[in-house]
């Protein structure tokens, strides 16, 4: 339509969940989500540009009744510029919201797969984040490759919170609080023959409570490794 290509849909899905037996850390809870969404892509010179917006609407339930409904809504547009023919270069901005699971929610008894003891918040707000990233890519040629670098500063974001520990045993709550995560990303490949390609490759991401909060718990450690294929 007047050089918009786009897609209009809905999503509608329904799951039941219980952990039983020994780990029974979250009672039976049903969770249905309603989201409708816009994605829309316009070509003009050297430029494609991309929008869209999605709503959800969430409900989770238990077997007592218990009942917790949140409405998060996405939005997010980017820009990528062809600069030359084998290079583009990217923007992308996002708010993006989710809503908090079942376990985050209900969760109340002891997690063997990961030595917790798991206390959910039925108070938990959506999860909102603000983000920004950048990639320049490299497409054809012997030598191919990109690079990222992203920030994101989320508010409310809901993490495991350690409130003590014995030994390798944590007790843990499923809080919320502002956190900023600042990461780059990238891999560089190279055609060595018609056969035989090598890649190097790597990310680091540093992902903090704002503030005087510390270091977020589970973040994956850098990473620096080769590949031949």
């Amino acid at each position: 339509w007047n050089g918009l290509r786009g897609v209009l849909g809905t999503q509608v899905s329904q799951s039941d969940f219980a952990a039983v037996g020994v780990e029974s850390y979250l009672q039976p809870t049903k969770t249905k989500s309603v989201g409708v969404f816009l994605m829309e892509e316009y070509e003009v010179g050297q430029w494609h540009l991309e929008g869209a917006v999605r709503q959800d609407w969430q409900e989770l339930t238990t077997l007592d009744r218990a009942s917790v409904k949140h409405e998060p809504l996405s939005v997010s547009a980017s820009a990528v510029w062809h600069l030359a023919p084998a290079w583009t270069t990217a923007l992308s901005v996002a708010r993006s919201q989710r809503a908090p699971t079942a376990q985050e929610t209900f969760a109340r008894g002891v997690h063997l797969a990961t030595n917790t003891y798991e206390l959910g918040s039925e108070n938990l707000d959506v999860e909102t984040s603000n983000s920004i990233e950048l990639t320049l890519r490299k497409s054809t040629g012997s030598l191919t490759g990109s690079v990222s670098a992203y920030r994101y500063d989320y508010d409310n974001y809901i993490f495991a919170n350690t409130l003590d520990q014995h030994e390798d045993f944590r007790l843990i709550r499923y809080d919320q609080a502002d956190a900023r995560f600042t990461g780059v990303e990238g891999e560089l490949r190279q055609q060595i023959t018609p056969w035989l390609g090598a890649t190097v490759f790597g990310d680091y991401v540093r992902a903090e409570l704002k503030g005087d909060g510390g270091n977020l718990p589970r973040i994956p450690a850098a990473r620096l490794g080769v590949r031949a294929d």
